[in-house]
């Protein structure tokens, strides 16, 4: 068994230790923008950036991740992680979730129905607004503008039947995450 640091940085989205990253202990550090980091199974609820006031965490130290923990990058914050101690080296698990590639113009979609049930990557085409799933695992500003305010792209979405995601005046490309 070969062990190796890991150190990589992840832009809002769902990333689960075990496929994005080897389980371990990490140190993590917002190197852009701000945002909500959340893991119940690694015990977090973060508010991290670079801005310099008392309501942002620029750096958090021995987050403990077990495999399956599932992590929440949110806004527009970019987050690197950086292994304490070295990790066993192997390639990671992929998701081998299906699911199907579409454009989603402003409108609601019901998973099941309209969308097909999946992990999926969401990204911008066109204009800017919000994209929002009445299950919370979206509530995303995204747009092509300010890089500051706006998500051109969000990562591993878990789309469960039933749940409904509203597109208001964007339009995206889900792609079944790989």
């Amino acid at each position: 068994m070969e062990l190796t640091h890991f150190s990589k940085t992840f832009s809002p989205g769902y990333y689960t230790a075990g496929y994005d990253f080897p389980a371990g202990t990490y140190n993590l550090k917002a190197t852009f923008g701000g945002g909500n980091v959340i893991s119940e199974g690694a015990g977090l609820n973060l508010i991290m950036g670079l801005k310099s006031d008392d309501m942002y965490t620029k750096t958090y130290n021995n987050a403990s991740f077990s495999n399956g923990d599932v992590v929440q990058i949110a806004s527009t914050l970019k987050l690197k992680f950086k292994t304490t101690e070295k990790v066993e080296k192997k390639s990671l698990s992929k998701y081998g979730r299906k699911g199907k590639k579409k454009i989603l113009s402003p409108g609601k979609y019901l998973v099941g129905k309209d969308i097909k049930e999946g992990i999926y990557d969401i990204s911008l085409v066109s204009g800017s607004g919000n994209v929002i799933s009445d299950d919370g695992v979206l509530n995303e500003i995204m747009g092509s503008g300010d890089t500051s305010m706006y998500v051109k792209k969000f990562m591993h979405a878990p789309l469960q039947d039933g749940t409904t995601v509203e597109i208001d005046g964007v339009t995206v490309k889900i792609t079944p995450s790989k």
